[in-house]
């Protein structure tokens, strides 16, 4: 399994480089497991909303536990995830 220790994520992908543990997400330890189309739909979200939340943004861990980003977390946060995406083991293609 291949790890991956970006500025705010840190995580494994599976064996089968079907999907991605997020192990640490800034200083919180977790363990949520994101699909390549739902690490996608985060890297969307993160950048559609970039531009217009200036301030920053709040994403919600394990569904109810707000965390927030500042505007250059967010940066990280977008960089980290291209670095998963880019690394994903077995890249799934659409059909």
């Amino acid at each position: 399994m291949a790890k991956i220790n970006g500025r705010l994520i840190t995580g494994t992908y599976d064996e089968q480089g079907t999907s991605f543990t997020i192990q640490q997400f800034k200083t919180f330890p977790v363990e949520s497991v994101l699909r390549q189309g739902e690490l996608e739909e985060l890297e969307e979200y993160l950048r559609r909303h970039e531009e217009t939340e200036r301030e920053g943004q709040v994403v919600i861990l394990y569904g109810q536990m707000p965390v927030w980003l500042s505007a250059d977390e967010v940066g990280q946060c977008l960089a980290d995830l291209e670095v998963i995406r880019s690394q994903w083991p077995h890249q799934q293609t659409e059909t």
